[in-house]
């Protein structure tokens, strides 16, 4: 799976390794339950993050825990 600008909320918000970051623990997660976890923990944070600096998160057009695990890559 690809992580980038198109596909995650935020991702224009975060540094370098904050991205790096992002894409190792997205990778590592095996549920579909910590994917969910993650991603909202994710997103709650660049919420927050995009609030303080007056721009608005794009909706995500497709849900990255729900294509890793059609692709097999999470139970």
């Amino acid at each position: 799976m690809r992580f980038n600008q198109n596909n995650t909320p935020g991702w224009s918000l975060m540094t370098p390794e904050e991205r790096t970051e992002h894409q190792t623990k997205m990778r590592a997660v095996k549920t579909y339950d910590e994917c969910k976890a993650l991603q909202t923990e994710q997103h709650a944070a660049m919420e927050i993050r995009a609030k303080e600096q007056g721009v608005t998160l794009p909706v995500p057009r497709q849900n990255g825990c729900d294509r890793m695990k059609a692709k097999g890559f999470i139970k």
